[in-house]
Protein backbone atom coordinates (compact mmCIF):
# COMPACT_ATOMS: atom_id res chain seq x y z
CA UNK A 1 0.00 0.00 0.00
CA UNK A 2 2.84 2.36 0.89
CA UNK A 3 4.43 1.61 -2.50
CA UNK A 4 1.20 2.50 -4.35
CA UNK A 5 0.84 5.79 -2.47
CA UNK A 6 4.48 6.73 -3.14
CA UNK A 7 4.14 5.75 -6.81
CA UNK A 8 0.96 7.78 -7.09
CA UNK A 9 2.65 10.79 -5.45
CA UNK A 10 5.66 10.49 -7.74
CA UNK A 11 3.40 10.24 -10.84
CA UNK A 12 1.46 13.36 -9.83
CA UNK A 13 4.71 15.18 -9.05
CA UNK A 14 6.11 14.33 -12.50
CA UNK A 15 2.90 15.34 -14.26
CA UNK A 16 2.79 18.69 -12.52
CA UNK A 17 6.41 19.58 -13.21
CA UNK A 18 6.44 18.23 -16.75
CA UNK A 19 3.80 20.91 -17.43
CA UNK A 20 6.29 23.58 -16.42
CA UNK A 21 8.57 22.74 -19.32
CA UNK A 22 8.19 25.16 -22.24
CA UNK A 23 6.46 23.38 -25.10
CA UNK A 24 5.06 24.99 -28.25
CA UNK A 25 1.58 26.27 -27.44
CA UNK A 26 1.79 25.38 -23.74
CA UNK A 27 2.85 28.34 -21.61
CA UNK A 28 2.37 31.91 -22.74
CA UNK A 29 5.45 34.04 -22.25
CA UNK A 30 4.79 37.71 -21.55
CA UNK A 31 7.54 40.28 -21.58
CA UNK A 32 7.85 43.95 -20.78
CA UNK A 33 8.23 44.96 -24.41
CA UNK A 34 7.25 48.57 -24.90
CA UNK A 35 4.28 48.52 -27.23
CA UNK A 36 2.44 51.40 -28.83
CA UNK A 37 0.57 52.13 -25.58
CA UNK A 38 2.38 51.81 -22.25
CA UNK A 39 -0.33 53.04 -19.91
CA UNK A 40 -4.01 53.84 -20.06
CA UNK A 41 -6.71 55.25 -17.86
CA UNK A 42 -10.32 54.77 -18.83
CA UNK A 43 -13.66 55.76 -17.41
CA UNK A 44 -16.72 53.87 -18.54
CA UNK A 45 -20.32 54.34 -17.46
CA UNK A 46 -23.55 53.12 -19.01
CA UNK A 47 -25.83 54.34 -16.21
CA UNK A 48 -26.67 57.73 -17.73
CA UNK A 49 -25.99 57.11 -21.41
CA UNK A 50 -22.79 55.87 -22.90
CA UNK A 51 -19.56 57.37 -21.55
CA UNK A 52 -16.07 56.11 -22.38
CA UNK A 53 -13.15 58.49 -21.89
CA UNK A 54 -9.60 58.59 -20.61
CA UNK A 55 -6.02 58.83 -21.75
CA UNK A 56 -3.17 56.78 -23.20
CA UNK A 57 0.58 57.19 -22.79
CA UNK A 58 2.62 56.00 -25.77
CA UNK A 59 6.14 54.57 -25.72
CA UNK A 60 7.64 58.06 -26.18
CA UNK A 61 5.79 59.53 -23.19
CA UNK A 62 3.22 61.44 -25.24
CA UNK A 63 -0.22 61.63 -23.57
CA UNK A 64 -3.36 61.26 -25.69
CA UNK A 65 -6.95 61.85 -24.59
CA UNK A 66 -10.06 60.13 -25.87
CA UNK A 67 -13.78 60.56 -25.39
CA UNK A 68 -15.69 58.02 -27.44
CA UNK A 69 -19.42 57.96 -27.88
CA UNK A 70 -19.27 54.67 -29.76
CA UNK A 71 -17.99 51.21 -28.89
CA UNK A 72 -14.38 51.63 -27.73
CA UNK A 73 -11.53 50.34 -29.83
CA UNK A 74 -9.85 49.07 -26.67
CA UNK A 75 -12.31 47.70 -24.14
CA UNK A 76 -9.97 47.81 -21.17
CA UNK A 77 -10.44 45.10 -18.60
CA UNK A 78 -7.84 43.08 -16.70
CA UNK A 79 -6.24 40.36 -18.86
CA UNK A 80 -7.91 41.53 -22.07
CA UNK A 81 -5.63 41.03 -25.06
CA UNK A 82 -5.15 43.37 -27.98
CA UNK A 83 -3.41 43.19 -31.33
CA UNK A 84 -0.82 45.87 -31.93
CA UNK A 85 -2.91 47.24 -34.83
CA UNK A 86 -5.88 47.95 -32.55
CA UNK A 87 -3.61 49.76 -30.12
CA UNK A 88 -2.18 51.89 -32.94
CA UNK A 89 -5.71 52.67 -34.20
CA UNK A 90 -6.71 53.73 -30.69
CA UNK A 91 -3.77 56.13 -30.52
CA UNK A 92 -4.57 57.50 -33.97
CA UNK A 93 -8.18 58.21 -33.03
CA UNK A 94 -7.20 59.89 -29.74
CA UNK A 95 -6.24 63.55 -29.43
CA UNK A 96 -2.58 64.33 -28.79
CA UNK A 97 -2.26 66.62 -25.78
CA UNK A 98 0.41 69.11 -24.76
CA UNK A 99 1.25 66.78 -21.88
CA UNK A 100 4.42 64.71 -22.12
CA UNK A 101 6.13 62.48 -19.53
CA UNK A 102 9.82 63.20 -19.04
CA UNK A 103 12.05 60.41 -20.43
CA UNK A 104 13.75 59.74 -17.09
CA UNK A 105 10.40 59.35 -15.32
CA UNK A 106 9.06 57.23 -18.20
CA UNK A 107 12.09 54.92 -17.87
CA UNK A 108 11.40 54.57 -14.15
CA UNK A 109 7.75 53.81 -14.88
CA UNK A 110 8.47 51.22 -17.56
CA UNK A 111 10.86 49.41 -15.22
CA UNK A 112 7.87 48.73 -12.96
CA UNK A 113 5.69 47.12 -15.67
CA UNK A 114 7.16 43.59 -15.43
CA UNK A 115 6.90 43.26 -11.65
CA UNK A 116 3.45 44.93 -11.65
CA UNK A 117 2.19 42.43 -14.24
CA UNK A 118 2.85 39.56 -11.82
CA UNK A 119 0.66 41.04 -9.08
CA UNK A 120 -2.49 39.49 -7.71
CA UNK A 121 -5.70 41.50 -7.59
CA UNK A 122 -7.58 42.28 -4.41
CA UNK A 123 -11.13 41.01 -4.13
CA UNK A 124 -13.59 43.42 -5.79
CA UNK A 125 -15.41 45.63 -3.29
CA UNK A 126 -18.72 47.32 -4.09
CA UNK A 127 -18.34 51.07 -3.43
CA UNK A 128 -21.00 53.04 -5.34
CA UNK A 129 -24.06 52.92 -7.55
CA UNK A 130 -24.17 54.32 -11.08
CA UNK A 131 -20.67 55.83 -10.77
CA UNK A 132 -19.20 53.70 -13.53
CA UNK A 133 -15.65 52.39 -13.38
CA UNK A 134 -12.36 54.26 -13.56
CA UNK A 135 -9.39 51.99 -14.26
CA UNK A 136 -5.62 52.39 -14.67
CA UNK A 137 -3.76 49.85 -16.82
CA UNK A 138 -0.40 48.90 -18.22
CA UNK A 139 0.39 46.34 -20.95
CA UNK A 140 2.79 43.48 -21.50
CA UNK A 141 3.46 41.61 -24.74
CA UNK A 142 2.78 37.95 -25.50
CA UNK A 143 5.99 36.97 -27.31
CA UNK A 144 4.39 34.11 -29.24
CA UNK A 145 1.63 35.99 -31.05
CA UNK A 146 2.74 39.60 -30.46
CA UNK A 147 -0.47 40.63 -28.72
CA UNK A 148 -0.62 42.77 -25.61
CA UNK A 149 -2.32 41.90 -22.33
CA UNK A 150 -3.89 44.61 -20.18
CA UNK A 151 -2.81 44.56 -16.55
CA UNK A 152 -5.03 46.32 -14.03
CA UNK A 153 -3.18 48.59 -11.63
CA UNK A 154 -6.12 50.22 -9.86
CA UNK A 155 -9.88 50.47 -10.32
CA UNK A 156 -12.53 52.46 -8.49
CA UNK A 157 -16.16 53.39 -9.00
CA UNK A 158 -19.05 50.98 -8.62
CA UNK A 159 -16.50 48.26 -7.93
CA UNK A 160 -13.05 48.92 -6.49
CA UNK A 161 -10.11 46.60 -6.97
CA UNK A 162 -6.35 46.99 -6.95
CA UNK A 163 -3.22 45.17 -7.98
CA UNK A 164 -1.48 44.20 -4.73
CA UNK A 165 2.07 44.08 -6.13
CA UNK A 166 4.09 46.95 -4.61
CA UNK A 167 5.38 47.99 -8.06
CA UNK A 168 1.77 48.24 -9.31
CA UNK A 169 0.88 50.50 -6.38
CA UNK A 170 3.96 52.63 -7.09
CA UNK A 171 3.16 52.77 -10.81
CA UNK A 172 -0.42 53.85 -10.10
CA UNK A 173 0.94 56.63 -7.85
CA UNK A 174 3.31 57.80 -10.60
CA UNK A 175 0.49 57.86 -13.17
CA UNK A 176 -1.67 59.90 -10.80
CA UNK A 177 1.21 62.30 -10.19
CA UNK A 178 2.60 62.75 -13.70
CA UNK A 179 -0.44 62.24 -15.93
CA UNK A 180 -3.46 63.11 -13.79
CA UNK A 181 -1.48 65.70 -11.77
CA UNK A 182 -3.49 64.36 -8.81
CA UNK A 183 -6.16 66.85 -9.87
CA UNK A 184 -8.94 64.50 -10.96
CA UNK A 185 -10.84 63.17 -7.98
CA UNK A 186 -11.29 59.42 -7.95
CA UNK A 187 -14.99 58.49 -7.80
CA UNK A 188 -15.93 56.49 -4.71
CA UNK A 189 -12.30 56.25 -3.62
CA UNK A 190 -11.80 54.48 -0.31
Amino acid sequence: MKKIILSSFFLHFMLIFSGCEKKPGSLVVYEEVNGPILFAQCYINFAWGYQYSGWYVDSEGQVYEFNEQIQPKLGLIHNATFAEDSMIQSLQSAAKTEHFIDQQILTEMTSLIGPASRGKLSAPVHRCYDAGVLGYFTFIQNQENKTYRAVLLYQTGDWAQMNLQKEAVELFGLLRRYVDNDSNPLPCAP
